[in-house]
Formats: C-alpha cells, sequence, structure tokens
C-alpha cells in the first residue's frame, strides 16, 4: 500500500509542476503516431497495446505478448518528411518482457533518430486479487539529431548536432476481459543538448512530458471500441482527447476508425480510417499488412506497416 501512494504523490507532483519547470521543445522528437494500427484507430492505443507497437504505445503491454513480434512502418508526414519505424517485443516468461525500437527521420537538412529499450512487469500479487492483473513497463530512450549538412545550405549555414535521453512510464490493468485501462506518462525526463558546430555553442532543452489515460472496451464479439486522453505538461500544446474502434469481420480482415482532437484547436482535428489483413499459419509464423489513412487540413498522410509474429 505505502508504494501506490508514493506513486501517487509522484504523479500529482508531476501534473502539477509549473510549465516553466519543465521546458520543453514542441516541435524536436515529435510524436506523429507510430503504427498503422494505433494510427488506424485515431491514435486511441494506450490501454489496447498489446503488440510490438507497445514498445512506444505503452511499454507495459508488452506483457500480453504470446509470442516474439516485429513490425515496420513508412510514412512521408503531411507529404513533406519522411519517417521510419521499426520495433519488436519478446516474452520472456509470464512475468518479464523485453522491447526494442527505431524511430528515424527527415534528411540531410535535419534528421532525427530515437533508439528505445523497453521492459514489462506484471506485479505478483495474490491470484484473488484484482490488482493482480496489472502490468507495468518502463522505456529508455537514447535521442540523437544532426542539422546543416545539406550541400546547398549556403556560406551561413549553420551545422550541429544533438543528445539526449528520455523516459517512459507506463501501467495497464485489466479490470475484466472485456474492459482494459492503460496510463502512460511519457518523457518523464527528456533532457536534450544541442550543440552549434558553427558558432561553438551548447545549450539543452526539454522534450515536453506527456500524461496519457486511455481505456478499451470490448462492447461485443470482433469489436473493440478505445479513447485516450493526452494532457501535454507544458503551456506550448494543447491536450487532447482520442477514439477509436476496431472491429473483425472475418478472420483475415478488420476495419478500423477513429479521431484525434485537440480540445482548444477544433481545426485540427484529424479522422482516420484503417484496415488489416492477416496470414496465420499454425505453429509457423504470423503476417499482417496494415494501412491507415490520416484526414487532415493541411495535407492527408496515408501510414503502411507489416508485422510479423513467430
Amino acid at each position: 500500500m505505502k508504494i501506490k501512494y508514493h506513486l501517487l504523490i509522484i504523479l500529482i507532483i508531476i501534473i502539477n509542476l509549473p510549465p516553466s519547470a519543465m521546458g520543453g521543445i514542441p516541435a524536436a522528437y515529435v510524436d506523429i503516431g507510430y503504427g498503422a494500427r494505433p494510427m488506424g484507430m485515431g491514435g486511441a492505443f494506450v490501454a489496447l497495446a498489446n503488440d510490438a507497437h507497445a514498445v512506444l504505445w505503452n511499454p507495459a503491454g508488452l506483457i500480453r505478448l504470446k509470442s516474439t513480434n516485429a513490425t515496420f512502418m513508412w510514412t512521408k508526414q503531411l507529404n513533406l518528411i519522411p519517417y521510419y519505424f521499426i520495433a519488436a517485443g519478446r516474452p520472456i516468461n509470464n512475468r518479464f518482457s523485453l522491447g526494442t525500437a527505431a524511430i528515424s527521420s527527415g534528411n540531410d537538412v535535419l534528421r532525427e533518430t530515437t533508439f528505445l529499450l523497453s521492459c514489462a512487469y506484471k506485479l505478483p500479487l495474490e491470484m484473488r486479487s484484482p490488482l493482480n492483473r496489472i502490468n507495468v513497463g518502463v522505456n529508455l530512450k537514447l535521442r540523437n539529431s544532426s542539422y546543416g549538412n545539406n550541400a546547398d545550405g549556403g556560406e551561413n549555414q549553420i551545422k550541429g548536432d544533438a543528445l539526449g535521453f528520455g523516459i517512459d512510464l507506463g501501467a495497464q490493468w485489466m479490470i475484466s476481459p472485456i474492459f482494459f485501462t492503460g496510463i502512460l506518462l511519457r518523457d518523464i525526463v527528456s533532457p536534450v543538448s544541442y550543440h552549434n558546430k558553427t558558432l561553438d555553442k551548447t545549450y539543452s532543452e526539454s522534450v515536453p512530458p506527456t500524461l496519457i489515460i486511455g481505456a478499451v472496451y470490448s462492447a461485443i464479439k470482433n469489436l473493440l471500441l478505445a479513447a485516450d486522453w493526452e494532457q501535454v505538461l507544458s503551456a506550448d500544446n494543447n491536450d487532447k482527447f482520442h477514439i477509436g474502434m476496431e472491429y473483425k469481420i472475418i478472420n483475415i480482415f478488420v476495419l478500423r476508425a477513429g479521431l484525434n482532437q485537440p480540445i482548444d484547436r477544433s481545426s485540427d482535428k484529424k479522422y482516420t480510417l484503417g484496415l488489416g489483413l492477416f496470414y496465420k499459419k499454425k505453429g509457423v509464423l504470423s503476417l499482417s499488412f496494415d494501412f491507415a489513412y490520416e484526414f487532415f487540413f493541411l495535407a492527408n498522410t496515408p501510414k503502411v506497416s507489416t508485422s510479423i509474429w513467430f
């Protein structure tokens, strides 16, 4: 019980930190939403995360892996910036799982790379206790970026690089077989040190921390309904809510739809549609192809993923 009270106190302190205490680089290492399956549901995935995407969406979900899973995504965000994402997760035993991921975006003008190492643990509580169905997880991130390496930069071109790290904390609770909840504290610690090589100057900033709380409900057979509330713990950003659904028509075909809505900026809402195709061969491997399409007033963005279980 003392541990739970301590965690609650820490959470309250984090939520009430003044924006100035948390710094923030709103456009650096921005979370565009990774994986065609989560984004097909509007990004409502913190409670549902149960595959390799959990490395980013909620590391606690890695406990729900039944076998090794790897996934790869490509997109060109807003038809401008290429992003590549790869992740893998593996159960070690009934109470412990590991995962890893890498994200790369941009080009020689500005390139950002993030590496993640994740672990998840199922709390060893009494079997009859409802709290026995709580999983927790942590992400450790290493961040690197470089800028100004393009050949056409001109005489006043600024070159430099950056190095930083981050920590995410997550948990999932299976309240019942048809109702899950989840919480993610993303970038609770996230310093980044920038070095301007041209001027030989160094400065530091932090990626804005984010609190996400979500739930998923299996209303009827083959239908999942999910919702997330995202509170950015920085004055430079807006809170959001995400809602989504996933409906399995037959064993090899899934339809998805979702909405991503900033609270104070209704014009920035994003609608998403998605689909998934599965191939399963018992005892050998399983494959999936997922596609999501994000509708946004600036430009629409398709996202393509492939996943394998073995």
